[in-house]
């Protein structure tokens, strides 16, 4: 007992003489209010903040497993990357960014990329900005093994060139100078919204964790780790499933379909499926669904 007592207290002493440590930035990312936008964003960075280079770098040093973060502002420039262990192992996109790197011809990023990475979100993540954060899955080679595996761009080397402290919450940092901008066709950059994203963004920040599987591409994920894997899973095991029944209950398997599967998961929420756009969404609602799910039922329509 005596030994265990003494454990505890060099743990917490440790802590006391150390306060730059990683458990504690994650306590504060987990007690921080978040705000969603359509389709699910969550916004990491607000117009007036001014803290949106420091926003985005504490964001790819909260990924330890690996993922695909998708990173957007209220402009219309983003750009995606591969991110595993606390560092960048691939830009995989690049929109409505003057970006003289061509990143296609890169499979494998290192520290020699470490200015042009900079440049890039710091395009995005600009002064003045709504910058957004949306997380899907790593991109899987034919043969079934990741193609993130390479050394990549540490998030600590990002951060010290631009003089941030990921280890305080997000604070403004340095002006880094960005690429010359050049006209976008707007029409172009902007999509038509589905009824799937419109149903996301309609039910907001009651949809705590949800996963859109759709034939021929990537699962979109969204919401804490241990829940989004039981999602994977049961679509893993019951999709097929899932979709026959969803067919026999509607008509029309093109018609947009939405029902409520039971408070399963844990005390206080529900679980539900949606199918519209060709892809079937299996979420966790946060409370009762029937107000907010008719709601956003309507508003998406």
């Amino acid at each position: 007992m005596q030994t265990a007592e003494r454990s505890a207290a060099r743990t917490q002493d440790t802590a006391v003489k150390n306060p730059k440590l990683p458990l504690q930035m994650r306590l504060h990312a987990l007690e921080t209010a978040s705000l969603f936008t359509a389709g699910g964003r969550r916004i990491i960075a607000d117009a007036a903040s001014g803290v949106q280079l420091a926003a985005v770098l504490h964001e790819l040093n909260e990924t330890v497993l690996g993922r695909t973060l998708h990173i957007d502002n209220d402009g219309g420039k983003s750009f995606a990357v591969e991110v595993a262990g606390r560092r960048v192992l691939r830009v995989t996109s690049v929109e409505a960014v003057a970006d003289p790197f061509d990143w296609s011809g890169v499979d494998a990023l290192d520290e020699s990329h470490r200015d042009e990475l900079i440049r890039l979100i710091a395009a995005v993540a600009s002064p003045g900005a709504e910058v957004r954060v949306a997380i899907s899955a790593l991109s899987v080679a034919n043969d079934g093994s990741s193609k993130g595996l390479n050394v990549g761009v540490p998030v600590a080397a990002l951060a010290e060139a631009v003089k941030v402290d990921l280890n305080s919450p997000p604070t403004a940092a340095e002006p880094v100078e960005a690429p010359i901008e050049e006209p976008v066709d707007e029409d172009a950059a902007v999509g038509e919204t589905g009824f799937l994203d419109r149903m996301v963004s309609g039910l907001g920040p009651i949809l705590v964790a949800w996963i859109a599987r759709a034939p021929e591409t990537e699962d979109r994920l969204f919401g804490p780790e241990e829940m989004v894997s039981h999602l994977a899973e049961f679509l893993d095991d019951e999709g097929e499933a899932l979709v026959e029944q969803m067919d026999k209950l509607s008509p029309g398997k093109a018609d947009p379909l939405c029902h409520v599967l039971g408070a399963t998961m844990v005390e206080g929420h529900c679980v539900i499926s949606l199918r519209a756009d060709g892809a079937v969404l299996l979420g966790v609602i946060e409370g009762d669904a029937t107000a907010g799910l008719l709601q956003a039922w309507n508003a998406a329509r």
